[in-house]
């Protein structure tokens, strides 16, 4: 479903549920993610496949949008003609 709409910006908070949605890499132009995890609902090394995934998607943790049991990710970008803005 994520491919028929082509998010730039994902909020998720599906109640334990997200962990079964990090199998593969996201199709999509993902640019923000903001999601709420539930670990007493899937063992740790669900929440390490879903951070492994989001690197995997160009996407790095953002402490500005993180709290707690809410991790925000966003987009790295290539630098691009040498100006060092990424």
């Amino acid at each position: 479903r994520l491919r028929a709409h082509q998010p730039h910006v994902v909020l998720m908070n599906v109640e334990g549920a997200e962990a079964q949605l990090f199998d593969r890499p996201w199709r999509c132009p993902l640019r923000f993610c903001v999601l709420e995890l539930h670990p007493k609902r899937y063992p740790p090394r669900a929440v390490k496949r879903i951070v492994d995934m989001m690197s995997a998607m160009s996407m790095t943790y953002d402490p500005a949008v993180s709290r707690g049991r809410i991790l925000g990710f966003r987009r790295v970008w290539a630098k691009s003609n040498g100006s060092g803005a990424g």
